[in-house]
């Protein structure tokens, strides 16, 4: 979901049937690129839409549906990972994910700056204790993520890329 149309009625409908997780995608992580992205997206409102699921999680005393907050990675966004990350920790998210733009790799010229804001962002993640999941993983290895949360990995096993999501959400 975008997030936008999460009534509170829908929140605590999610909320009250027990689905286990949500994937939110969020264009930006200020009102300006949000609103410059997603065209007629109000950022307050996919704010408050994410504050009236948080209360329904609360009132009915429910950890679920976790939030995974996924990200997508363009020229434009690129400043505002990090930022991203800080302003969706509000929500207790379970996982952030960061999405290349159409799949590609980045750039020569913007690889570094890519790496750079990813590792930034995995430490962020560790810091807040929430996952960290880059799609497809351009820039981090499998690996380095794994040591990064310490987990004792010499190599990662050989993963064909395929899109998991029609699993998860059937």
């Amino acid at each position: 979901s975008n997030g936008t149309l999460l009534s509170r009625a829908k929140a605590e409908s999610l909320v009250a049937t027990g689905l286990p997780y949500v994937a939110i995608s969020v264009d930006g992580a200020t009102k300006e690129m949000y609103e410059s992205i997603r065209v007629r997206g109000r950022f307050e409102t996919l704010l408050d839409n994410l504050r009236g699921l948080a209360a329904a999680k609360q009132e009915m005393q429910r950890v679920t549906p976790s939030l995974q907050f996924n990200f997508v990675l363009m020229d434009n966004t690129l400043d505002e990972a990090l930022l991203f990350i800080e302003l969706m920790s509000q929500f207790n998210p379970h996982k952030f994910v960061f999405i290349h733009q159409d799949y590609v790799p980045p750039a020569d010229d913007r690889r570094a700056k890519v790496e750079s804001v990813l590792r930034a962002a995995l430490a962020q993640c560790i810091q807040r204790r929430v996952l960290f999941e880059e799609v497809p993983g351009f820039c981090l290895t499998m690996n380095e993520i794994a040591q990064a949360y310490c987990c004792q990995t010499t190599v990662a096993p050989e993963v064909a890329p395929y899109c998991g999501d029609p699993w998860h959400f059937m």
